[in-house]
């Protein structure tokens, strides 16, 4: 009896793990519709990087929607949020290290804790929230950081080449108007 019910909470948890990867994708595909982000806007198969953090996802570029996504121990899949307008959307931890981002509207977003080692060119990131959130290795030339917060932020081997730095606070925690890198 005692290894029926071991095996039981073994298919639970297994489908407790499926159901937040399903959640997660539908979050993102219902995101990508009602951002309205063109053609080219798409998600594709589950990055192996797994994330163990709560996000949420919604505010006021999102039309208003308000959807609560718990991502713990879930991969976030490949997307591509190229023109996107996500301004004021509430994305702390989420998991962006695989996605396009190119000329995507950040601005006002909270990003703390958030894995953004994406392909951002032209990304617009003013007064963000980027408090500990993973830049390094990304693309972020042409980008916006004016007013952005970005204490305590990783940037390493990022590209930041033309960016826009002005009343930026840097991961050191001092604001500036020169890159931070």
């Amino acid at each position: 009896m005692t290894l029926e019910r071991a095996e039981l909470a073994d298919d639970r948890a297994q489908a407790r793990t499926r159901g937040r990867a399903v959640a997660a994708a539908v979050v993102v595909a219902l995101l990508v519709a009602l951002v309205g982000c063109g053609s080219n806007a798409k998600t594709s198969t589950p990055s192996t990087d797994e994330s163990t953090n709560e996000s949420a996802i919604g505010g006021d570029g999102l039309g208003g929607l308000s959807t609560t996504v718990d991502c713990s121990r879930t991969p976030m899949p490949l997307v591509n949020l190229s023109g996107c307008d996500l301004s004021g959307a509430d994305l702390h931890g989420v998991n962006l290290g695989s996605a396009v981002l190119k000329g995507t509207n950040l601005s006002g977003a909270n990003l703390q804790r958030a894995n953004l080692g994406a392909i951002a060119p032209g990304v617009n990131l003013k007064g963000a929230d980027l408090t500990s959130a993973r830049l390094s290795g990304g693309d972020f030339s042409q980008a916006d950081f004016t007013g952005a917060n970005l204490t305590g932020a990783t940037l390493n081997g990022t590209n930041v080449s033309a960016a826009i730095w002005a009343d930026t606070t840097c991961p050191n925690g001092q604001k500036q108007s020169t890159p931070c890198v």
